[in-house]
């Protein structure tokens, strides 16, 4: 009787070991997320956010992208900032971004859906911004890298319009069709 007592005491001193070693690696993993989404959810530095209003100010630009090439890192994500300067009343304004080509190493260019780099929905992506007249906001796009992603050059299309799901130049708030290129090194 008293070695089956002990048995069970030692399995169960396993079972909560087992538990804990499992919690911890939950607890790490959470806030691996919490932090990432942290440093997400920031959006376009301060910094960044000032130079596209300057560029939009000085130039007379409607819509300007202050960077438009980022190297980002495999299983990363970075920002590009969209700055519009709203002279037509106040207006609500979307931007949305869709992928256009690949180019990998060796200038073979591939078109067509790709799994590797994708726009994080949300921020202010497809969603309606209202910009009042004569100001000046600045859309964050936040861009993510899978860790399989191959090496190469990603373009993407950036619309900006005061209607949802513009694809084309035509309903463009510039009328023209704005680029941002990842490079992932």
């Amino acid at each position: 009787m008293k070695k089956a007592s002990i048995q069970i005491s030692v399995n169960f001193l396993v079972v909560i070991i087992i538990s804990i070693i499992i919690m911890s690696f939950g607890f790490i993993l959470v806030n691996k997320m919490i932090l990432q989404s942290d440093d997400i959810s920031k959006g376009v530095s301060e910094r960044l956010i000032e130079q596209t209003e300057k560029l939009l100010l000085r130039d007379g630009d409607l819509v300007a992208i202050p960077l438009i090439q980022k190297t980002i890192d495999r299983d990363d994500v970075d920002m590009f900032a969209v700055g519009v300067l709203n002279t037509v009343g106040t207006e609500d304004f979307y931007v949305n971004v869709v992928y256009n080509m690949y180019v990998d190493e060796d200038k073979t260019v591939s078109e067509g859906n790709q799994p590797f780099v994708s726009v994080i929905n949300g921020f202010d992506v497809g969603k309606p911004i209202e910009i009042l007249n004569n100001e000046v906001y600045v859309f964050s796009i936040p861009i993510k890298v899978k860790n399989t992603a191959p090496k190469g050059e990603y373009t993407f299309n950036v619309y900006v319009s005061t209607q949802n799901d513009c694809e084309n130049s035509d309903c463009c708030y510039d009328e023209s069709i704005h680029k941002i290129y990842v490079k992932v090194p």
